[in-house]
């Protein structure tokens, strides 16, 4: 058995860890009063890109606009005014990380809504390519390319030309990297195919389009145009419109290697489904409704331990907790958490290991914090927060952030809804911060972990609704992915790396026994090798190998300890495990990194 390794001495500790700003995790703060007085700048959208997060906000003087905050007052600033004016539209859209780049869709008020890309700066703030010329004042949210999605250090996207209709395009940020990647329904500006919901499970992007043969069915791609074929016909034939798909939402997650998504057709109604990329082996998982009746899905579709966690309705219990293995027998009714008929309307899914936490309604105590193992028994409320039957959450915004917590807005009756955490536990479900001091609440959401800290919004009589910062204490934040070969991809998930304990290094290699270096260094932007390895430690400054470990098995994983030093608190660092391969075209593989801060 491995034994603790003592993470580097204090001083090159010191060194290496990238610096941070004094937290206190007591101490919640306003950013930046954006729109100033008791107005709202209405934040929105925030993303993370390499511990900086972006998002929308209005402020007077220029309307909406993108910012950028490093978790600082001093660091929260707006990035481009796209559309000039004090009446900017709302803008950006569907803001997506790429690396160490922002890709998202912007209107500039004289070309629509567009492809823009940003690096922060606002000479680096630029539309990468006017897609849709024809497209000339149109505001954004009128045929604008829509599903932004990233692939394999690409973003994927649907988008209209003025010449193909609306195809499956991608971008690498630049111009020149800018292209459709087929024309799945050949013809004329209103041949659309219409690509939707783009969901990547392991090395395919799965979605679904229309080519006008088949109707709207499944579709996947590798990112050629080769690679980027049909999947099955479930409903066979020209079905009905897209329209009608719209009542039905092609719901999607992962279990696995395989796709799980919900589809009607027309015998067995709108059902779950599942597919591993191959004709044959995309099949109905189960007609939860018999017959041609429907059963209703939300998009929560999550994946903990080896089952699928989601909410469905079968026509005789109500929307509940279902959960699956992947199989037609394992597909099965967790639990009729609302007794009877009654919906106990199962919300968003955190995952503890092989548990997910989510809010439910068992139509005595209201919404309430759940949690479930995928068993009867093991589906239990948490905590009642609020006595009676009014219940706490009216709003499912539960994020998760390290390996310990996930934090949730919720109302206790007595401080209106506020911010709470849960470790999964009655006595670990408490308060986190009271933001807005008295009933009114603050009402926290858009939840988002970077560089850290959990930045999103919330508000208060005295400044309105306005980007505010918290420090949640130790994390561990998966970033990147791996370089995967046939069969395997690498991984890497470490524990929260808490001050004076042994925190833990896992990971999956691409071959047994051959030696794994865990190296330490400063988080920076991908480095990505002609081989599609990528490293995500910054080699242009200080890093060094942590440990050598050789493992018999393809899973390990790795005790450090971390020495108590309280000026550590808030610093982070990154892990990444790289592998030597003799005989691959540069001899090693890499996992994901792990970007880590340090604190209790």
């Amino acid at each position: 058995m491995l034994r603790p390794t003592r993470i580097l001495p204090a001083i090159v500790a010191f060194c290496l860890f990238s610096a941070a700003a004094d937290h206190d995790a007591q101490s919640p703060s306003i950013l930046l009063d954006i729109n100033p007085g008791s107005s709202s700048s209405l934040p929105a959208r925030f993303v993370n890109v390499l511990g900086t997060t972006y998002f929308t906000a209005a402020s007077p003087g220029f309307g909406h606009a993108l910012w950028k905050t490093d978790g600082t007052p001093a660091g929260t600033k707006m990035v481009k005014d796209m559309y000039p004016g004090p009446k900017g539209g709302v803008q950006p859209r569907e803001l997506t990380p790429l690396g160490n780049l922002l890709i998202c869709i912007g209107d500039d008020g004289i070309n629509g809504g567009e492809l823009w890309r940003s690096d922060g700066t606002t000479s680096g703030t630029r539309m990468i390519l006017n897609i849709n010329p024809g497209n000339q004042g149109r505001p954004i949210y009128m045929d604008p390319p829509t599903g932004l999605t990233y692939f394999k250090n690409r973003v994927y996207f649907s988008a209209r030309d003025g010449i193909h209709g609306r195809e499956l395009w991608s971008t690498d940020g630049t111009a020149n990297g800018t292209s459709m990647v087929k024309d799945i329904r050949p013809g004329g500006n209103t041949s659309d195919s219409m690509p939707s919901y783009l969901t990547v499970v392991g090395d395919t992007l799965y979605f679904f389009a229309n080519d006008i043969t088949h109707g709207w069915e499944l579709w996947k791609t590798d990112g050629t145009g080769i690679g980027t074929t049909l999947v099955k016909d479930v409903w066979p034939g020209p079905e009905p419109t897209f329209m009608t798909h719209n009542n039905y939402p092609f719901n999607t997650g992962a279990l696995g290697k395989m796709l799980i998504f919900a589809a009607p057709n027309p015998t067995y109604g709108y059902e779950l489904w599942k597919s591993d990329g191959t004709t044959p082996g995309t099949t109905l998982l189960k007609d939860i409704t018999t017959g041609t009746g429907n059963s209703y899905f939300y998009r929560n579709l999550t994946q903990a331990g080896g089952l699928v966690f989601f909410s469905a309705n079968d026509g005789m219990v109500g929307l509940e907790l279902w959960c699956s293995d992947g199989t037609t027998k394992g597909t099965r009714l967790v639990k009729d958490i609302h007794s009877g008929s009654g919906n106990a309307n199962p919300g968003n899914m955190a995952v503890f290991g092989s548990t997910v936490v989510f809010g439910a309604d068992d139509g005595v105590n209201g919404s309430e914090l759940w949690k479930s193992d995928g068993t009867p028994a093991g589906t239990v409320m948490v905590k009642q927060i609020r006595p009676g039957s009014t219940g706490s959450m009216k709003y499912y915004n539960i994020a998760k952030v390290g390996s310990r917590y996930a934090y949730f807005s919720a109302d206790d009756g007595s401080r209106g809804t506020e911010l709470w955490r849960t470790d999964g536990t009655a006595a670990g479900t408490t308060l986190f911060q009271d933001l807005a001091v008295g009933y009114a609440g603050s009402y926290p959401d858009n939840l988002t972990h970077s560089g850290g800290r959990i930045i999103f919004r919330a508000q208060d009589s005295a400044h309105g609704q306005e980007p505010r910062v918290v420090f949640p204490g130790a994390t561990a934040q998966v970033h990147g992915e791996a370089h995967s070969l046939p069969g395997v991809s690498p991984g890497l998930t470490a524990t929260d790396p808490v001050l004076g304990q042994t925190f833990t290094i896992s990971g999956v290699a691409a071959k047994p026994s051959s030696p794994i270096s865990l190296v330490i260094g400063y988080p920076g932007p991908p480095l990505l090798f002609p081989n599609g390895c990528r490293v995500y430690i910054n080699l242009a400054l200080p890093f060094g190998l942590l440990k050598e470990v050789r493992v018999p098995s393809t899973t390990w994983s790795h005790p450090v300890f971390l020495p108590n030093i309280p000026g550590l608190t808030g610093y982070s660092f990154a892990l990444q495990a790289a592998q030597l391969l003799p005989g691959t075209s540069l001899g090693f593989d890499t996992t994901p990194a792990v970007i880590m801060t340090a604190g209790y």
